[in-house]
């Protein structure tokens, strides 16, 4: 393992195929199929072991992929920090792509205990239908990461760096990543303006932005691998 220290303003080549054409054309996909999908077939995209769902899972496990080769990556008895943060998105990004599918269920079709049964919204072998804590109050901490860490802070870093805490400027996503924290944004915010005026821009507007979420933070763990990749190569070249 190495000891690379991270810095927020690297310049992390990222390619604009991840950044930029990936959220935006599957936006415009999502605009598609929403418009122009005959009712029988939409089913197939957004219920539940649709399209999206499954999206959502296989996102989550590059996701901890990437978390693992993070942490491979650092020295967890000098860089502790990291090490949390790491481990806690490896955790989270399991977690996600487990519940995503029901822990196996929506693959092997088993059928769910009768005390289970009993506890779960949905019948399923879950945890996030069981409680909100495990449901509604985690995905909004992810919201919230999605606007400060894609919106927020790049802003403040731009216009007032000195305000941004050392601590924070190691682990702040790449300004590129506003591309898709600001899609995220249209859909809920779409979604809101949809409950006043009965106008939606999706159906299902819940699994659209969850989709974003995933992408974001999937895509986070992967540029913090670039960014590791970067300071490796920059500190050889001045050796």
């Amino acid at each position: 393992m190495t000891n690379q220290t991270l810095t927020y303003n690297e310049d992390i080549a990222l390619s604009p195929i991840g950044w930029l054409w990936f959220p935006v054309l599957s936006f415009a996909l999502f605009l598609v199929i929403e418009a122009f999908t005959p009712v029988q077939y939409y089913g197939y995209f957004v219920n539940e072991n649709g399209l999206l769902e499954n999206a959502h899972g296989i996102t989550m496990i590059f996701g901890a992929i990437f978390a693992y080769k993070n942490l491979r990556q650092i020295n967890v008895k000098q860089q502790k920090f990291l090490t949390f943060w790491f481990f806690t998105a490896l955790l989270g990004c399991i977690y996600i792509a487990g519940e995503e599918v029901s822990w196996g269920q929506h693959i092997f079709n088993w059928s769910t205990p009768e005390g289970w049964m009993a506890i779960n919204d949905q019948q399923e072998t879950n945890f996030h239908n069981t409680t909100s804590w495990l449901d509604q109050k985690p995905r909004l901490m992810l919201e919230i990461g999605v606007i400060v860490g894609g919106l927020i802070l790049p802003l403040i870093s731009k216009h007032m760096p000195e305000r941004v805490p050392h601590w924070l400027k190691r682990i702040a996503p790449p300004k590129e990543m506003a591309i898709c924290a600001f899609i995220f944004l249209i859909v809920k915010v779409g979604d809101k303006v949809g409950d006043f005026s009965g106008v939606f821009l999706f159906k299902r507007a819940s699994e659209v932005s969850e989709f974003y979420i995933h992408f974001f933070i999937a895509y986070y763990l992967f540029a913090m691998l670039k960014r590791f990749a970067h300071s490796k190569a920059t500190k050889k070249a001045e050796q």
